[in-house]
C-alpha cells in the first residue's frame, strides 16, 4: 500500500493534459440588415462565408481545436456589434472575421488584416498569408496589413480580447477570382484550418 508521500509524489509528477485551443469564428457583416458586398455571382459576403465558417468548424474539430461560429449579432449598428463580439471573445486563443473584398472589376488578390501594434495579431495574419500563398500560388499576394485607428476593420481588430485577424481571400467584384473561389468554400476553409493550426502550434 502506497504511503501518503508516495501518493503526493505521483500526483505532482503527472503531466498536465494539454489545454484545448479555442477559436472564435465571426462571419463578417453579421449585424441586422447587413449582408456585405455581393459577388459577380450575386452571392453576398455573409452567405458565402456562412458556409465557409461551418466547414472550418468541422475541419478544426478534426484537428482537436474547439471553435464557435457567430453568424448573427442582435444589433444594427457597427459599434454595438463590435462591442458584442468583444464580449463574446473572452477565453479564446484568437478571433477571425470572414470576408471577401469588393472594389473594381480589375482589383484582385488576397490580404489579411491585423491591428497595428499587435505582434500576435501580425503573426496570426501572417500564418493565413503564408498558407494561402502556398495553396494558391498564382493569385496576387497583397500581404498582411496593419490597420490603425480610422482604418477599415480597426474597431473589430482592436476591441476583441485575443489576437484577431480579418480575412480577405479574394475580390468578389473580380469575375476571374469569383470563378476561382465559387463553390470552393470547403477548400478555402482548409486553407484557414491549416493557417490556424500553424498559428496555434
Amino acid at each position: 500500500m502506497k504511503s501518503i508521500f508516495e501518493k503526493l509524489i505521483a500526483i505532482f509528477s503527472r503531466k498536465p493534459k494539454p489545454r484545448i485551443k479555442k477559436v472564435l469564428i465571426c462571419v463578417g457583416h453579421s449585424r441586422m440588415g447587413d449582408k456585405g458586398a455581393v459577388s459577380r455571382g450575386n452571392v453576398s459576403e455573409w452567405a458565402y462565408n456562412q458556409y465557409v465558417a461551418e466547414k472550418l468548424r468541422e475541419k478544426l474539430i478534426e484537428r482537436s481545436i474547439s471553435s464557435t461560429v457567430i453568424s448573427e449579432t442582435p444589433f444594427k449598428g457597427y459599434h454595438k456589434s463590435c462591442s458584442y463580439l468583444s464580449e463574446q471573445s473572452w477565453g479564446y486563443d484568437c478571433v477571425i472575421e470572414l470576408h471577401f473584398n469588393s472594389h473594381t472589376a480589375s482589383a484582385n488578390g488576397f490580404e489579411y488584416l491585423y491591428c497595428a501594434g499587435s505582434e500576435k495579431g501580425k503573426k496570426l495574419a501572417e500564418s493565413f498569408r503564408k498558407i494561402h500563398s502556398e495553396v494558391v500560388p498564382g493569385q496576387k499576394d497583397r500581404g498582411v496589413k496593419a490597420i490603425s485607428q480610422g482604418g477599415r476593420g480597426y474597431r473589430f481588430l482592436s476591441k476583441t480580447k485575443p489576437p484577431a485577424a480579418i480575412l480577405e481571400p479574394f475580390f468578389g467584384s473580380n469575375a476571374k477570382e469569383w470563378v476561382l473561389f465559387d463553390g470552393m468554400e470547403s477548400e478555402l476553409a482548409q486553407i484557414y484550418c491549416d493557417a490556424l493550426v500553424d498559428y496555434l502550434a
